[in-house]
């Protein structure tokens, strides 16, 4: 589904646990490891971590988030 030099590292960052994992599954259906937080906070210190790790990510995030 993917170009092989793509990004494969996601970032989902969803407080509602429902959510959270029907976007975990229709993500790695597509081929992509996903990271998951719940929260703003958690989402940007797991993001930072993967960018040091020089790995290419996406963040996917909703709108209203906590601990932000």
């Amino acid at each position: 589904l993917l170009a092989s030099n793509s990004p494969r590292d996601v970032v989902l960052v969803e407080d509602n646990l429902v959510m959270s994992k029907i976007a975990c599954i229709k993500l790695t259906e597509m081929g992509l490891e996903v990271h998951t937080a719940k929260n703003g906070e958690e989402g940007i210190t797991l993001a930072r971590q993967l960018v040091a790790e020089e790995k290419p990510i996406l963040v996917v995030t909703d709108i209203n988030m906590p601990v932000m």
